[in-house]
């Protein structure tokens, strides 16, 4: 005869099974938030990455660190390539090859010290404005290995032209003029933080008047000149503010009026053409014209 199951087995039978389907629903639950948890963390991020520049903050550090470890750097080749240029064009007896290795040594060594640091990710347009200068460096590097075979053979005439139309070099100077309007928005940007009447945000300007003009504050009109600077591809050797404090001279002494020039533009273009802006101007300006201007303790705004 089947013996059959106690009321405490059959009890504790249903327990078990009770517990068991408890178990295995806490099991799958889990799994349900973790997962949830971990595609809100990946959305985050994914929302991060394709609006890099929302609600990112630019410190003084952030600049400051930019300036030593990437913007230096490039400035010291940018310096000897123009230096470069200058010496093709009043010496005759330069050995152009050697120049121009030693050009493309300078890029090289460059690269690797504007690489060694990398812009922190809560300053993404830096971290850019790096990308950029980096790129440039290195088409230098390679715009310049195109003609250095040849360069004893060519005129210092027709090799200057032949450096300044390369494809290589021609994207280089593109890249260098994106990475330098890069770093002096986020100059603007840090400006806005400090100040209510800098704006974070600044849409590319064109003819601008001589009182619109007069109405911003330093760091808007450095920014509308980097934009004129990328936009005409005008690689210099001076510096952005440089070109800003030539402008307003050439405003408040009534030379832009005598010349009967209109805008910003026509002023700026004017200096331009005419190689009139030197590396030092605005520091000659300074106190004149900027007094009491908010600016950032970058070097290359006091030294």
């Amino acid at each position: 005869m089947e013996k059959r199951p106690s009321r405490i087995e059959f009890l504790f039978s249903l327990g078990f099974i009770f517990m068991l389907i408890c178990a295995v629903g806490a099991f799958f639950y889990g799994v349900k938030v973790g997962t949830d948890r971990t595609e809100a963390k990946y959305a985050e991020k994914n929302s991060v990455a394709a609006a890099p520049h929302k609600d990112a903050t630019y410190s003084q550090q952030d600049l400051v660190t930019f300036y030593h470890t990437v913007l230096l750097p490039f400035r010291d080749f940018q310096k000897q390539w123009f230096d470069t240029l200058d010496t093709f064009g009043t010496d005759a007896s330069t050995d152009q090859a050697a120049a121009l290795k030693a050009l493309r040594k300078t890029a090289q060594k460059q690269y690797g010290i504007a690489n060694q640091q990398s812009m922190t990710n809560a300053a993404p347009l830096l971290q850019e404005a790096q990308t950029n200068y980096l790129k440039s460096l290195k088409l230098f590097d390679d715009g310049i290995g195109n003609l250095v075979n040849k360069a004893n053979t060519l005129p210092s005439t027709v090799l200057i032209a032949e450096l300044e139309k390369d494809n290589y070099i021609k994207n280089a100077v593109s890249f260098a003029l994106q990475g330098q309007q890069q770093y002096y928005d986020t100059i603007l940007k840090w400006g806005s933080r400090m100040q209510s009447d800098i704006p974070g945000q600044l849409e590319a300007k064109s003819n601008v008047s001589f009182a619109e003009w007069k109405s911003y504050p330093l760091t808007v009109k450095n920014r509308i000149i980097t934009d004129m600077l990328l936009a005409g591809q005008s690689f210099k050797p001076f510096y952005p503010h440089d070109l800003t404090a030539k402008t307003d001279q050439m405003i408040a002494s009534g030379g832009a009026d005598k010349l009967k020039l209109q805008t910003i533009d026509d002023v700026v273009n004017l200096l331009l053409s005419t190689d009139a802006v030197r590396f030092d101007d605005f520091l000659k300006q300074k106190n004149k014209q900027y007094d009491g201007e908010l600016l950032p303790q970058l070097p290359f705004f006091y030294e």
